[in-house]
């Protein structure tokens, strides 16, 4: 709003307020600035008359409840008649031409996401940094080699999950002590038992935190152990990071009371590592599209547009619950494919199908191995066994009904040989 005045102010006539412009004699010089704001043509320009409007309603009713609390009768007429206008014009002569144009100009314009070559650089570039990092703080905790540390598991968490940044950055102390302390009580013991060792292992390997998202909404984030090590370590040394106490984020700034900004961040690492066109909100779209590869479930796409903080059905938010150990067992898999770039491998198969090897462990132990050997050999052995009997039994049946049968001239089997009793009736 105060860029939008500052043009009004210098390209029109009107050197008034705010308050005054927003007047239903002024209603026509309201809409001629917006559009005009409008006519610079890039997309950025295009979508701020849509903004402005939610901004200009909003300021409409502080103004209204100014007036009945002030009991300025003349003021309220007037700020209900500017409402009026908003409702009545606003739409057909703002609104909708902005959204055709953004709509036309997207038309053509190619969605440029990150490169699997990227993202599977920059995870594997920021993993060995933040290994480095975490031993240098552990042998000397600075405040400089905090800061660092800081940023890099920001960015870790973001990459990993693929997640908007600001449902990481927003991360709360007290939902990750929550976390840490409900760890075991948020399974369902019913369903942690049907899991496999891989699955379970899977589930004590992760922690899950949640973040408030757009609306609202709880997201889940995942932590691996290497993400928890440095997170328990920036909450333990958080006094020589000049962090205030009162500052209710994990990823505090210091001497403030705000968290880190992501976006900075992403781009700075971004650039170290040679990976370009790499954003937070092209990170969640770069995992939807990747996804569509495998052969997932409606249930399984459920799963996945929980963890990314979607609402693709309202009914899931009143009668389906996305329980934690879904989010360890299930969503996991997708993470860790998808950060080294082997999605496409598993493509046709289904969620519970997908399997992936974690780094220093194997998907079957040896004695698994050797006993699933085995029962490939027994199978063999006992088909061996079925189709000799069945074909011993169909030559024995072929033996028995060949005295029956009756050989035609030309035939070029051998006659069978006529018996005493069979001549002595024949004659």
């Amino acid at each position: 709003m105060g860029r939008f005045m500052l043009y009004i102010q210098g390209h029109t006539e009107f050197t008034g307020s705010l308050r005054d412009l927003l007047m239903p004699e002024r209603f026509d010089l309201l809409i001629d600035s917006v559009k005009k704001v409008a006519a610079q043509g890039d997309q950025e320009s295009l979508a701020r008359p849509l903004k402005l409007g939610h901004s200009l309603n909003r300021c409409l009713l502080l103004l209204k409840g100014e007036a009945i609390r002030k009991r300025d009768v003349l003021q309220k007429e007037k700020v209900e008649g500017t409402q009026l206008l908003m409702e009545l014009e606003w739409t057909t002569r703002v609104s909708t031409q902005s959204l055709k144009k953004l709509y036309d100009l997207k038309m053509n314009e190619r969605q440029r996401l990150p490169s699997t070559e990227d993202i599977v650089r920059l995870t594997r570039g920021l993993t060995e940094k933040l290994g480095a990092t975490l031993a240098k703080f552990k042998k000397e905790p600075t405040k400089e080699t905090g800061r660092t540390l800081e940023e890099l598991a920001l960015a870790r968490i973001i990459i990993f999950n693929k997640k908007r940044g600001g449902n990481v950055a927003n991360m709360k102390v007290q939902a990750y002590s929550r976390a840490l302390e409900e760890k075991s009580d948020e399974l369902c013991h019913d369903l942690y038992e049907t899991l496999d060792d891989e699955e379970k292992k899977q589930v004590e390997n992760h922690v899950l935190v949640y973040t408030e998202g757009k609306k609202g909404r709880h997201v889940p984030v995942l932590l691996t152990k290497e993400m928890k090590q440095s997170l328990d370590l920036l909450m333990k040394h958080r006094n020589k990071l000049c962090i205030l106490s009162d500052n209710p984020f994990v990823f505090a700034t210091p001497s403030c009371k705000t968290a880190l900004r992501p976006w900075p961040i992403i781009q700075k690492l971004s650039q170290e590592f040679g990976c370009a066109n790499v954003t937070t909100t092209k990170l969640w779209k770069y995992l939807a599209m990747s996804v569509q590869v495998l052969d997932l479930k409606e249930q399984e796409q459920d799963w996945l547009a929980c963890h990314l903080g979607h609402d693709i059905r309202v009914h899931q938010d009143f009668y389906q619950k996305h329980d934690g150990t879904i989010e360890k067992m299930k969503i996991v898999k997708l993470l860790h494919l998808s950060e080294e770039g082997m999605l496409q491998s598993q493509a046709g198969k289904s969620l519970s199908e997908v399997t992936f090897q974690e780094p220093g462990s194997s998907l079957l132990d040896p004695a698994q191995d050797t006993s699933h050997e085995q029962e490939e050999e027994e199978q063999n052995m006992d088909a061996g066994k079925e189709s000799s009997s069945y074909g011993a039994t169909e030559l024995q049946d072929v033996h028995e009904k060949l005295p029956e049968m009756t050989l035609n001239k030309g035939s070029s089997m051998p006659k069978r040989k006529v018996t005493k009793e069979e001549r002595k009736t024949n004659s």
